[in-house]
């Protein structure tokens, strides 16, 4: 288009693009911690500037949002699934050991949801060999407590190893109340 039209080309990361939009609409501190949440993406970024922007961990499988959109298909529920798990997770109670915290043990700022939804299938079975009904609420509850305790632990480890104060967190996921 840009050769036909003879206009310009613009590059444009939609990744920063995110991440800057937030100054749309609220003053950027600079530097500061970009904690990119959506469907496609789960990224760490250090942003010194608008146009300084270091991609310090990223989703190595499944992104935050696509592992909610993945379990609430589990839970029955329609595509994109994220909004209608985190209204059910509303009404739950959240267990704190029922799901892991992914690849929170090792020494990087990398992010994997994917064994969520094999932790989620166990409890299933587990529940269903013992003859337990199925909490939905309660399981929604529980696992965007997992993820969102992982996206803190991330963030807060990066902001203490960085010396960053200011946190910016755009994507669609960041929705989520939880």
């Amino acid at each position: 288009l840009s050769l036909a039209g003879n206009k310009p080309l613009i590059a444009v990361n939609h990744l920063h693009a995110h991440l800057l939009a937030v100054g749309l609409e609220h003053e950027l501190l600079y530097p500061l911690l970009g904690l990119l949440v959506s469907g496609g993406h789960t990224h760490i970024y250090r942003v010194d500037a608008p146009e300084s922007l270091e991609l310090l961990g990223h989703t190595l499988d499944d992104a935050a949002g696509e592992a909610c959109d993945k379990f609430a298909k589990m839970l029955g529920l329609p595509y994109p699934g994220g909004v209608l798990l985190d209204r059910l997770a509303q009404r739950g109670t959240a267990d704190a050991h029922l799901f892991p915290r992914p690849y929170t043990h090792v020494d990087n700022l990398d992010f994997s949801f994917s064994g969520l939804k094999t932790a989620f299938l166990n409890a299933c079975h587990k529940m269903e060999q013992t003859g337990e009904e199925l909490p939905r609420a309660d399981l929604a509850a529980s696992f965007e407590q997992a993820v969102v305790d992982t996206l803190c632990e991330k963030a807060s480890l990066a902001m203490a190893d960085f010396g960053l104060a200011t946190l910016c967190i755009p994507g669609g996921t960041r929705s989520n109340r939880t």
